[in-house]
Parts: structure tokens; sequence; C-alpha cells
């Protein structure tokens, strides 16, 4: 069941769908936010998905949803915590339905479940946005946390269905969008701890000391493009430097020598690549097998692969379905829950006639 709302809640769950799982997604009346707010992204986001409209502000929705989990193996949600307990959505509610079932509540701050946030404000509270975004009164063009987020919950969903199928219980997991933005940045706090920059790290002079390294960047082209060069293995850069057969640059071909001159080997390098057009670039890195690249805008939707996994021969997503009309499943679905309950009722007593009759 999924009950996420906007890009964390609806790219999850987008990504279980893809995986080959069924996903009715939950919707209260006048439908998720993202049908208004972000033109495009729901007919993006909801693929492969079924449309149940519910008003869980009242009895009777609370009620559906409950029977709708009683057949279900997951239950995602990313309110505040107590909008989530206003609405029916815990964890006592969602066992009692089904104690199989597992309900994984994707929050900004895991320690403060009832704070609102959004990308942004997590971005900026967990110390990723002054790592890569230092531009005053502007965000960043990603929503990186609401992204990376709704990928741990996949996570989330899979380690707890795979915890029912082997304990029989169902569980609550919480995933915390600050947390996940504190995680990325462990290796970077590690590194600059072992480089003893310390405090630094936490802001952008700290960021750039971190993130400079020699032949690791984007480069702009004699015909006024960008190419991207990530040669810092060894065994790289000596074909890159071989490759371009600069004087001046073989004086760096020791790593080492390399390395103890960071700003003067990118001047350097950022000259020679200036010399020349994209189009030598990217046969230098073709023909030398080098990580070199166009840098390139954004892609058309028909560039974008439809679905990221695949299993042999066969895509288990590559045939979703398009983003549901709101509620356009309500009355089948609640149909079919309706039919399956009656059947298992009917089978129960089958039985207990059966058992009688012995």
């Amino acid at each position: 069941m999924d009950l996420g709302q906007l890009t964390p809640g609806c790219y999850s769950t987008l990504l279980l769908a893809e995986l080959g799982a069924r996903v009715i997604k939950v919707e209260r009346p006048g439908g998720d936010p993202v049908r208004q707010l972000i033109p495009g992204s729901h007919e993006w986001l909801n693929r492969g998905k079924e449309s149940v409209v519910l008003d869980l502000k009242a009895e009777k929705g609370r009620t559906a949803l409950h029977d709708l989990v009683s057949v279900g193996d997951v239950v995602v949600e990313n309110f505040r915590e107590e909008a989530a307990n206003r609405l029916g959505v815990t964890y006592a509610a969602i066992r009692r339905a089904n104690p199989r079932c597992s309900l994984v509540s994707l929050r900004a701050d895991s320690r403060h479940p009832h704070k609102p946030g959004h990308d942004l404000t997590v971005q900026a509270e967990s110390g990723l946005l002054s790592f890569h975004h230092s531009d005053a009164g502007t965000a960043p063009r990603l929503a990186t946390l609401d992204l990376a987020a709704a990928t741990v919950t996949v996570v989330a969903c899979v380690g707890a269905a795979l915890r029912a199928v082997t304990t029989g219980e169902g569980s609550h997991v919480v995933v915390g969008m600050q947390d996940v933005g504190a995680s990325w940045l462990g290796r970077y706090a590690a590194e600059a701890n072992a480089l003893g920059i310390g405090e630094l790290a936490g802001g952008p002079r700290g960021a750039r000391a971190l993130q400079e390294r020699a032949a690791y960047g984007t480069f702009r082209t004699r015909d006024d493009r960008q190419v991207a060069i990530a040669c810092i293995e060894p065994h790289y850069w000596f074909r890159l430097v071989d490759a371009i057969a600069d004087r001046n640059l073989v004086a760096y071909r020791n790593p080492e020598k390399r390395d103890g001159a960071v700003a003067d080997v990118n001047r350097l390098l950022a000259r020679i690549v200036a010399a020349q057009d994209l189009s030598r670039w990217l046969e230098i890195g073709r023909s030398k097998r080098l990580p070199i690249a166009q840098v390139r805008s954004l892609p058309s939707l028909d560039e974008i692969p439809a679905t990221l996994f695949s299993t042999g021969s066969r895509s288990p997503g590559a045939e979703l379905s398009p983003a549901p009309a709101l509620g356009q499943d309500t009355d089948g679905v609640l149909q079919w829950l309706a039919a399956r309950r009656s059947g298992a009722a009917s089978a129960a007593l089958d039985d207990q006639s059966q058992g009688n009759g012995r």
C-alpha cells in the first residue's frame, strides 16, 4: 500500500513497481499533491500503480485502509508522525489488521518525527547542502535526498518483506532523510578526519579540500563544450599523460608529484583541454579506454530507461501501465477485496462444516 506523497514517497513505490510489486496508491480526496504541484511528475512517478481514493479522516476510510492492509505485505507512508497517528497509519493499527504486514515510515528527521521538512531543509541540516552547494539565494537543482531516501526506503521494504517471510512477523522501519544525508557524508567525514581537516569538512572550504583531485573535474573545450575527466588512478593517469604528450604535464607523471600540486596540474590541464574540441577528448577517452565523458544537459524522456532493473532477457517493470487517473481503481480494488474476503470466509465455513461432519 502506497500512502506516500510527493517525490520521496512516489519514487520509492515506483521502484517497487519496477521490481514487479503490485502497488496500490491510496490517495486522499483531491489526490496526492504531486498531481498539482510538479507538472509531469505524477505521470512519471506513479506509473504501474493503481489509484484508490480513501478519506482517512473518516472512520469509513480508515476501515477500508485496514481491510486493504489485511491482504498486503508492506505499507509505505511519509506523513509527519502526528498526522500518521490522526489518520490511523500506525504500526499498532497495521499489526492488528495483519501481523505479517510491515510499515515503512519515511521521515524528514527520525529523531524528531513530528518535524516538517523538504529536501532543501533536510539537506541543510544533514550537512549535505553546504558540501555541494554554496550559492545563497538559490536551491540545488537536484532533490538529492528525496531520491536517495526513496531508494533506501525500497531497501527497507524488501528487507521487511523478507523478514516477514522468514519469521511470520511484520516490522516497523523508520527511514530518516537526514540520516541518509549523514550516511552519504560518512565517507567524506572519515577522509576529513584522516587528513586532519576536521571542522572545515562541514563547510564549503572543507568540501573543496576533500573534493579537489588532479585530473578529476570538468573542463571547457575549444568549441565551448564541457568534458568530464576522471583519471585519478595511476593507470588512467599514465595513459592520459601519454596520450596528451605535453612536456609540462609529463613533469607530473609521477602520481605523488601530481597529488602534491593539484591546483597547478588542474590549471595546466584546463589550458590543454581548451586547445582541442570536445570530439578530440572523447576520441582519446574511447581509444585509450579512459573515464572521459561529455557533460550533457537534461535528457529527454525517451532517453531515460523504462526501468532500472532487468533479470536475464526480461525487465520486470518494462511494461508499466501509465500513471492512473485519481481514484480510477477505487471500485475495482474494493470489489476485489470484498470478493477475496468473502472467498476466505466461505473456505473457513467449508472447513468448519467438514470438521463437524467428521
